[in-house]
């Protein structure tokens, strides 16, 4: 979307955030966009999204060298505090 684009190129929002945790729908797109997050410098600091229902495309997400959350992990407290 060309929003999320020119805010991701934004040097402002990229000087404000630590990290991103980026969703995303499927496997290759897991790892199309981890890749083009750090592209621009971003620390992507985990995957999670519809990805997560599939536990092929879980693995196939590993790709990217990223952890992946599912719903599960994202909704225990200690795990949500580690990514932050």
């Amino acid at each position: 979307q060309p929003e999320t684009a020119a805010l991701a190129k934004s040097p402002k929002f990229r000087e404000l955030t630590r990290g991103v945790l980026f969703a995303a729908g499927d496997a290759m797109g897991a790892v199309a966009g981890c890749e083009r997050l750090r592209e621009l410098g971003y620390d992507v600091l985990g995957l999670s999204g519809l990805l997560t229902c599939s536990p092929l495309a879980r693995r196939e997400a590993g790709a990217a060298n990223a952890p992946v959350y599912g719903v599960e992990e994202l909704t225990d407290p200690a795990t949500a505090a580690s990514i932050v």
